[in-house]
């Protein structure tokens, strides 16, 4: 049992409910017996429990995004999302809403969550940054924080435009080429 793998939201689309989080997160879970991006038979029971919340959890069920043939390695940062159906919510986390309007260089984004140096009493973290560019799959942000290994832990957590709609999920860090130094790159939605 593996209690704290990642931070996870939830969003609501055409009229459902779906728990998300990093594809990532399931490297935590190695050691487990996964090792494809397929928890089928293999995790009895997925939740999002919300952090300094006695009681109520999100229970998960199917992975809508499993996929048997994908190896499950670091590869999976160029996909990396998991989608999961809500079976039941009995906590107080409210859904987030996508993203319609694409960002723009200069635009402030946000990521509230916990890591794994504060997991125990997770007072929420707030990181800002400001939006740069975007790959084929990341946004590429410059963070307002020296010391990204603050992040671990945020995997999986939503990244928010002005309006706090989601635009990406908490992935991966890479190399500025031009400017040195790195990128937070969240994966982009």
């Amino acid at each position: 049992v593996k209690a704290f793998v990642g931070s996870a939201f939830l969003i609501n689309h055409q009229g459902k409910t779906y728990g998300v989080t990093a594809k990532h997160v399931l490297l935590e879970t190695m050691n487990q017996g996964v090792e494809t991006v397929s928890i089928e038979g293999l995790v009895d029971q997925w939740h999002i429990r919300p952090f300094n919340e006695k009681t109520g959890v999100v229970k998960l069920g199917q992975l809508i995004n499993a996929n048997s043939q994908e190896k499950l390695d670091m590869a999976v940062l160029q996909d990396d999302w998991l989608l999961f159906e809500v079976l039941d919510n009995e906590s107080a986390l409210k859904p987030l809403k996508l993203a319609d309007t694409a960002l723009m260089k200069g635009d402030q984004v946000d990521v509230f969550g916990c890591n794994y140096q504060n997991q125990t009493t997770c007072q929420q973290a707030h990181y800002s940054g400001v939006y740069q560019q975007a790959t084929a799959t990341n946004l590429l942000v410059k963070l307002d924080l020296e010391d990204l290994t603050q992040l671990r832990g945020l995997s999986g957590a939503p990244v928010l435009n002005s309006k706090q709609e989601v635009v990406g999920i908490v992935s991966n860090v890479i190399p500025d080429e031009e400017n040195g130094g790195v990128f937070f790159a969240p994966f982009k939605i």
